[in-house]
């Protein structure tokens, strides 16, 4: 039985702490060379530290391991995390892969987005109410599959995660958001639908 590689990074599941955070006050252009890669990040988002990457990401991994019973073992690198005041976040990373370990992307990003479900069924609080779907979208003329969750919490907030991937390669190149903040989503969405593959 082939393994399914997750491909989402600790953030996914980790948001309903709802922590404040420092914003950064200026638009900025990030460029990442492993993928030619350009994306101009939102006023008030601000770059996670080290330290608060690895945080989030242990949480995360810690919530799946919970709720699937399997060991995770995560091998992502991260490319840029940065996250606005409220917990919007948005995360992109990469990891090599293997097809003879982890089977054919479509078939892994199906079971990836079945562990995302169940885990969120899993840690949300009871009486979340939960919608998903799988489509695929075209950034700077690539398709990238794309699994989102709109979930609405007990106490009327909602909650929104975005996960997309594709394969460069023999990596697998992932963007995850997750907002509660419309606006802020709309604003991360946007400047990520507008990045640029070179």
């Amino acid at each position: 039985m082939k393994k399914a590689l997750l491909i989402i990074t600790a953030i996914l599941i980790t948001q309903l702490c709802f922590a404040q955070a420092d914003t950064a006050k200026t638009t900025r252009e990030v460029y990442n060379q492993e993928f030619k890669w350009r994306m101009t990040i939102p006023d008030g988002f601000q770059n996670l530290t080290e330290a608060q990457y690895a945080a989030l990401k242990k949480r995360g991994t810690d919530a799946m391991e919970n709720s699937s019973g399997k060991k995770i073992v995560d091998g992502t690198q991260k490319i840029f995390s940065f996250k606005s005041e409220g917990g919007n976040t948005f995360d992109s990373n990469y990891q090599p892969f293997d097809s003879s370990l982890y089977g054919d992307f479509e078939t892994n990003f199906k079971n990836t987005n079945q562990i995302v479900f169940d885990t969120f069924t899993k840690q949300m609080p009871a009486g979340t109410k939960l919608d998903t779907a799988s489509t695929t979208e075209t950034i700077s003329n690539l398709p990238f599959r794309c699994f989102k969750a709109n979930m609405l919490l007990p106490d009327g907030r909602p909650l929104t995660f975005l996960m997309f991937a594709r394969l460069f390669d023999k990596n697998l190149f992932t963007v995850t958001m997750v907002y509660i903040d419309k606006q802020k989503g709309d604003q991360i969405l946007t400047a990520w639908r507008n990045s640029k593959f070179e």
